[in-house]
């Protein structure tokens, strides 16, 4: 859960929604963005701000947040629906997602 999108709609009902991405992190954005149009065929609209410092959920109908955040945050009633992208990954290719940094 260290990659998460959380959604006020099931992600196979995102076509045409607003999904804000973090600036935190261009890989977990790239993988999101794969799930959604390729996984789930969707065609949602993109929005980006900075995880920490924005709020984009008045303006959104899904988030993604990374690290710390994604796993301290208290899940909120307005985004009931949650997902790992790692075992979203997992269940679309049967390959793990290994989140990494190389230097």
């Amino acid at each position: 859960m260290s990659i998460l999108l959380e959604s006020k709609v099931p992600i196979d009902e995102l076509n045409n929604k607003v999904v804000a991405m973090t600036t935190a992190s261009a890989t977990s954005v790239v993988l999101l963005r794969i799930l959604l149009e390729v996984c789930y065929d969707l065609n949602p609209g993109y929005t980006q701000y900075e995880q920490g410092v924005d709020d984009p959920s008045e303006q959104c109908d899904a988030m993604l947040t990374i690290g710390d955040l994604a796993l301290t945050r208290t899940p909120q009633p307005e985004f009931p629906h949650r997902y790992d992208l790692g075992e979203l990954w997992h269940e679309f290719s049967g390959l793990p997602f290994v989140f990494a940094l190389c230097t």
